[in-house]
């Protein structure tokens, strides 16, 4: 199980590290809110938590600019 996991979080990284190039691209709130969800579920609840509240700094950037 323990390589699923690494897999897992593998491919997160790897679709956050990507859609972050993209200078904060909408799909990557829904990224990490997966990513959190995933690690809180799954072992790290500490990472799910900063991934959770790094997804809620985004949506606000995003409400923020949509308000402009």
């Amino acid at each position: 199980m323990a390589i699923e996991h690494d897999d897992a979080r593998a491919c997160f990284e790897e679709s956050l590290r990507s859609l972050t190039e993209q200078n904060g691209h909408p799909e990557g709130l829904v990224t990490l809110e997966a990513f959190s969800r995933y690690e809180r579920h799954h072992g790290d609840p500490a990472r799910g938590d900063a991934l959770l509240a790094e997804a809620e700094a985004i949506r606000d950037r995003l409400a923020a600019m949509d308000g402009e």
